[in-house]
């Protein structure tokens, strides 16, 4: 870990510990616990964060992306949804969502709800590859290259997204690799 981020715990730690009611804390508690790995700790500080707050869309999110790293993926897809529930303006809950139900295989529902990010958010090119890759599941071969190409015209800023997209063009043959 680096000494920022152990840094960043050890005082979040301090002050949860001095206000253990206190959900904002807590919430910022859970993150810095995923952005170490230590995903059930991680875990464990987002359900009491929603215990404090539990109509609280980003916690709910949070949660949803513990549960999501922990491959957890109906739960997952739960957390999203009731994210959404509370704050249906929240892209990223609903591509979180998304992704929880595609990997679920719960590929039409995946379908729609990217079909909702998409519409708010036209120029999320990992959201369009993800898009596509359900079409072409489903035999829809020209909407998936229509999907692809719009990934490709806005590949973002996303460095994971980013080694995601290249690598799947480089799957298809579409370009060698450096």
């Amino acid at each position: 870990q680096p000494a920022g981020l152990r840094q960043a715990l050890f005082v979040s730690q301090t002050a949860v510990a001095m206000s253990p009611n206190d959900a904002a804390l807590i919430g910022r508690l859970a993150v810095l616990e995923q952005a170490s790995g230590n995903l059930p700790g991680a875990a464990r500080a987002a359900e009491r964060a929603l215990e404090l707050l539990p109509n609280d869309a980003e916690g709910w999110s949070q949660s949803g992306l513990i549960l999501a790293r922990q491959r957890q993926f109906a739960d997952a897809a739960a957390a999203f949804q009731r994210a959404v529930a509370l704050d249906a303006q929240d892209v990223a809950a609903r591509e979180n969502l998304a992704q929880s139900l595609a990997a679920l295989g719960r590929r039409e529902e995946a379908r729609r709800e990217f079909s909702r990010v998409l519409a708010k958010r036209p120029r999320l090119g990992l959201a369009w590859l993800h898009f596509g890759q359900l079409e072409e599941q489903a035999g829809r071969k020209e909407k998936a290259a229509e999907c692809y190409q719009k990934a490709l015209a806005h590949p973002g800023a996303n460095l994971g997204g980013l080694i995601e997209l290249a690598g799947f063009c480089q799957s298809r043959g579409w370009f060698e690799a450096a």
